[in-house]
């Protein structure tokens, strides 16, 4: 066991972050130096490193009150396996605070159960829980998605996933991403506090059928090209962008689409990749889903999976329509897109000409989401281009044609027709996944799926050990397994079981689609009596 947490300093040419005076307990002064990957103590020459081991605590006067926490005192710094604690003492308030903010995107904190005030589950997985809960502090609401260490540590690469995910998100400060703010860390469990996203997902929005006017969509894709662009900024790509890990901040606002679910989300300068073949059948990128073992691909890949999200908003059809697994992994892997006609007649011209250059099969040719920003078909949000009363007058006829191509589609879809079948739909069809998939655990809704916590949470430990006994009774494949060695598809399977599979069945809302019906024809009506 080591007895040391600093280690003599090394040559640092970066200026810091952020710099502290602190008091130690018996008094002596310290001068912290803050950088992204290491904290120098400057008046000792030495520095503490800033990994996975090290967490910290920020010390608080005790608290009677229930559900109050007290002032904050001071800063504690540790390490897993080693005896040293650093403890640190400031009357500057808001110091302490800056160098907690500080420290919380770099390393993992003690006392979540002093913290936070949780309130309900809404969301559970195979080794995670995610629950509705609020920061003592500022009575924020955040979700927190809590994870049995032991039972997620089990699994095939669950510790390096876990890990990963954790170091990418704190990379990431887009309002078009989920946020992780925090992450917690008891002798069991991991908490990761995130943004609490409260306006659903775009696949409960558009399983049934498409609901979104012209502008919708246009709003919709700028935003999640924003968010692709702050991602392929720093090199990472998110790998598994579909419907069910799009999801919105607010009920009813378009502007507040964000990307969530970076567990399979990847650096792409570093190598080899935790998992080489992952996503979703229907929203995977040629050069992804037929990437051989060792096989390295770019950001851009996201931009092909954003380019299926479109034609489906546009067209009301999957580009890869499937009943079964195999099925639609086969014409995935195929990379074979209908482009007929007579579904994009009432599509803009400026959308298609996007929607081509989003599905370029060519990962070298196809657009980048910082190109693709500045693409006609968001002219008019950009105020790049100035249209004359003819150009203007157009666009309103094929944005008009379009809402009423829309609605026509409501119009004369059968009530108990999915559009698109969730992932884990997929998952079920298929045993043996070919593709490294992930089940999102955050759907946007904050509906109870469990009876009220009293006081705390219910440990995800717990839940571990009682899934660790089901596992015993019932063998299941693994999220985290890696595949990468099986193939990809077998056609002929893929034919004998779709013609063997069912329908998907969904629950749908008849009255929420008459809804939808209503508006449009309302905004149609607005339409006619300005001209």
């Amino acid at each position: 066991m080591n007895y040391k947490l600093t280690e003599p300093l090394q040559n640092q040419s970066q200026p810091p972050q952020i710099v502290g005076e602190f008091k130690t307990q018996k008094g002596k002064t310290r001068v912290l130096h803050g950088y992204s990957n290491q904290i120098i103590v400057a008046n000792k020459k030495k520095f503490i490193s800033l990994t996975f081991d090290t967490k910290f605590s920020l010390l608080r006067e005790p608290n009677e009150e229930k559900f109050k926490v007290g002032k904050p005192l001071g800063l504690q710094i540790e390490r897993e396996n080693v005896q040293h604690k650093i403890t640190l003492f400031s009357d500057d308030v808001q110091l302490l605070k800056n160098w907690r903010d500080y420290l919380a995107k770099h390393i993992n904190q003690r006392g979540f159960h002093e913290s936070f005030k949780a309130h309900r589950k809404i969301g559970k997985g195979n080794f995670a829980s995610v629950y509705l809960a609020d920061r003592l502090e500022d009575e924020r609401s955040f979700a927190i998605k809590a994870f049995s260490k032991e039972v997620a540590y089990g699994q095939d690469k669950g510790k390096l996933s876990i890990l990963n995910e954790i170091a990418i998100m704190r990379q990431l400060d887009s309002y078009a991403l989920i946020k992780l703010h925090e992450v917690y860390e008891t002798d069991n469990s991991l908490y990761m506090v995130l943004d609490l996203l409260e306006g659903g997902s775009l696949y409960d929005k558009v399983k049934n059928r498409p609901q979104f006017n012209a502008f919708e969509i246009e709003v919709l894709v700028f935003s999640l090209l924003e968010g692709l662009h702050h991602m392929h900024s720093k090199n990472i790509m998110h790998r598994d962008l579909k419907p069910e890990n799009i999801l919105f901040r607010k009920q009813g606002v378009i502007q507040s689409v964000c990307i969530a679910d970076f567990g399979l989300a990847q650096r792409s300068d570093e190598f080899p990749y935790l998992f080489n073949r992952c996503g979703t059948p229907g929203f995977v990128a040629p050069e992804v889903i037929n990437c051989k073992d060792g096989g390295r691909y770019d950001p851009i890949c996201d931009i092909f999976s954003l380019g299926l999200i479109f034609y489906i908003l546009l067209t009301g059809k999957p580009a890869f329509p499937g009943k079964s697994y195999n099925d639609v992994l086969g014409k995935n892997r195929k990379c074979e897109i209908s482009f007929d006609a007579s579904i994009f007649e009432s599509v803009p011209q400026q959308a298609y000409d996007l929607l081509m250059k989003l599905l370029d099969k060519n990962p070298k040719t196809r657009i980048s989401a910082k190109e693709a920003l500045s693409h006609g078909y968001f002219g008019r949000r950009l105020k790049q281009i100035e249209e004359n009363e003819d150009n203007a007058l157009k666009n309103q006829e094929e944005q008009l044609r379009f809402d009423k191509q829309r609605l026509k589609q409501l119009n004369n879809s059968p009530l108990h027709s999915p559009l698109i079948a969730a992932s884990s739909k997929l998952r079920k069809d298929y045993s043996n996944d070919s593709l490294h998939q992930q089940s999102p655990l955050l759907n946007g809704r904050t509906d109870q799926i469990d009876s009220p916590l009293i006081n705390s949470f219910n440990s995800p430990s717990a839940q571990g050990r009682q899934l660790n006994r089901n596992e015993q009774q019932q063998q299941k494949p693994s999220r985290f397994s890696n595949n990468d060695g099986n193939n990809l598809s077998n056609e002929g399977n893929a034919k004998g079981n779709s013609t063997q599979s069912k329908s998907f069945s969904l629950n749908q809302n008849p009255l929420h689609k008459y809804a939808i019906r209503n508006e449009m024809a309302r905004q149609q009506n607005q339409q006619e009596q300005k001209q």
